[in-house]
């Protein structure tokens, strides 16, 4: 099919050359979807899959990859329009890189140096949960040792059996999740921010498993709070189909589905742009509080949809940007949430870094960033252009045991009046316990021995930890959740490196002060997104 659009292009005439390059591709776009075409697509999956070393899943895996990756290949690389204009055949539409320092330049007037608030005598709670995972199939007393976990869902065992709160090597059993929600509605909320990741990790689960773990989470809440406490919600990578392929262009079933389930909490308007783009924003009730909720499978390199745009995605960007925009004119102050964390080192560089333009333009009334998928207590410092350190990213770590952790969740007190950060409360339990309960890990404020949490606070706090080993440790058995993952110790290099990864927001960043380079396969996938490039 190259050899025939390569023919269509040397035969016609100058003035021929964009119909008969667009013919071309249409035929080119015709075989690929042949029936031919599919049936030789299906036999080599089936091929592949019968070989010994495939994984059980690999049929239902690959069957559903591999047309995917090749639809986005065809609404991006063999678009006629697209195609036919990058190799000069067509002089419309115009395909232009974006000028990225342009961009940062127009974002960053009207900026105003940053400050740290003023806070008063009044405060709100609000819960962070976040990664969840739910396993519906969970069984107490099966056993915990399996070839793929999630484990616990077999038959009984006497000696690798299940404990009834969960097990490090499996994802959450419904009583954990009850007991945490118990617990939360004897306390005094304002809010609850869900940051994604609601099923299990299992590759077989179908769409309709999937959701249905988002909706016995979402009736769960429900049956405690009603809408006495609202419940901000948004998705994660684990609950699309397959885990982290979100396709923005048209409607997707995913936020389709959530956005029924969440309209009681986040009202129609709300619904219908989560319905139709993924994302959304809200006031919090009889508040200056703006709750923008962003879909960061936007900036997620293992989404391979964004292979046919990865170009602002959904318009994530450019919804914040007006979002923060109209918040500012409006006296009003944001909370951003989202799941996979900008500073993440699967997020996108180039997405990460036009995200970080607009920290750094509306430092001044962004009080929070939250985000979860590490499953790790971890924070990164946001900086303006010269280092000053203008704001922090929150992981909340996960409630899901799986790979070594503790059952966590969080609850922050915020300041009324400027809405920023006073301390926060860590709640985790102790699955090595003989009767596991949730217990106060620790309170922010007392146990890192800071005064307040505004952003120079921090990192007074972290160049204080980068060179002591003691001090770093604190850190690093929170981040582990005190499970048997938390390290023993601390050497010179996990000093450093620790240091580089609470003390930047971008993962380029991040690599840059721990003098590493891109994986050789994030490389490879950054160079296939591309980079941005807008239609005229």
């Amino acid at each position: 099919m190259i050899f025939l659009l390569l023919s269509f292009l040397s035969l016609s005439e100058a003035g021929q050359s964009c119909s008969s390059c667009k013919v071309a591709l249409t035929s080119y776009q015709v075989w690929v979807n042949s029936d031919k075409n599919t049936n030789r697509l299906t036999n080599f999956i089936n091929y592949i899959c019968s070989e010994t070393w495939a994984p059980n899943n690999c049929f239902p895996f690959l069957s559903s990859i591999l047309p995917e990756l090749n639809q986005a290949i065809q609404q991006r690389i063999m678009n006629p329009d697209r195609f036919c204009s990058l190799i000069n055949a067509c002089d419309t539409p115009v395909y232009t890189k974006e000028n990225f320092t342009a961009w940062e330049e127009s974002i960053m007037q009207g900026a105003s140096e940053y400050f740290e608030p003023t806070t008063g005598e009044s405060y709100f709670n609000f819960v962070q949960l976040s990664d969840i995972h739910l396993d519906m199939k969970y069984v107490e007393g099966s056993s915990y040792t399996c070839l793929s976990p999630p484990c616990c869902r077999g038959s009984s065992s006497s000696t690798t059996s299940c404990g009834k709160w969960g097990n490090y090597n499996c994802d959450l059993p419904q009583g954990t999740l009850d007991n945490v929600v118990t617990f939360l509605a004897a306390q005094n909320l304002d809010f609850i921010i869900w940051t994604g990741d609601t099923a299990a990790h299992d590759i077989s689960l179908s769409k309709d498993e999937k959701l249905n773990s988002i909706k016995s989470v979402t009736n769960l809440l429900w049956s405690k709070f009603n809408n006495i406490v609202p419940v901000y919600p948004i998705f994660g990578n684990e609950e699309c189909y397959l885990d982290h392929q979100y396709n923005f262009i048209g409607t997707n079933w995913l936020s389709s589905g959530v956005a029924t389930l969440w309209k009681s909490w986040i009202g129609q308007t709300a619904a219908t742009n989560l319905q139709n783009y993924g994302r959304y924003s809200l006031i919090h009730r009889n508040t200056n509080l703006k709750i923008v909720a962003i879909n960061t499978l936007a900036c997620d390199m293992n989404n391979f949809w964004l292979l046919s745009n990865a170009t602002d995605p959904g318009n994530n960007l450019e919804f914040l940007r007006s979002e923060l925009s109209n918040a500012e004119a409006n006296n009003q102050y944001v909370y951003i949430i989202g799941h996979i964390p900008p500073a993440s080192d699967t997020c996108m560089t180039l997405w990460s870094k036009h995200y970080q333009v607009l920290i750094r333009r509306y430092a001044n009334i962004i009080r929070g960033q939250f985000f979860g998928h590490t499953h790790n207590d971890e924070f990164r410092i946001s900086r303006a252009q010269d280092g000053t350190p203008i704001g922090l990213q929150f992981f909340a770590p996960s409630l899901d045991p799986l790979y070594y952790h503790n059952p966590s969740f969080r609850i922050y007190t915020a300041d009324y009046l400027s809405k920023s950060m006073i301390n926060y409360k860590q709640y985790r339990m102790d699955l090595t316990d003989d009767t596991p309960s949730f217990y106060e890990a620790y309170e922010f404020k007392d146990y890192y021995l800071v005064n307040n949490m505004f952003p120079g606070t921090i990192e007074k706090l972290i160049n204080g930890m980068k060179n002591q080993e003691m001090i770093m440790m604190k850190y690093l058995t929170n981040k582990f959740t005190a499970s048997p993952a938390t390290p023993v110790g601390c050497d010179e290099e996990c000093l450093s490196d620790t240091y580089c990864e609470m003390a930047y927001d971008r993962p380029d960043t991040i690599r840059k002060c721990k003098g590493l380079l891109q994986s050789p396969v994030e490389m490879i996938l950054e160079y296939a997104y591309g980079s941005w490039i807008y239609k005229s």
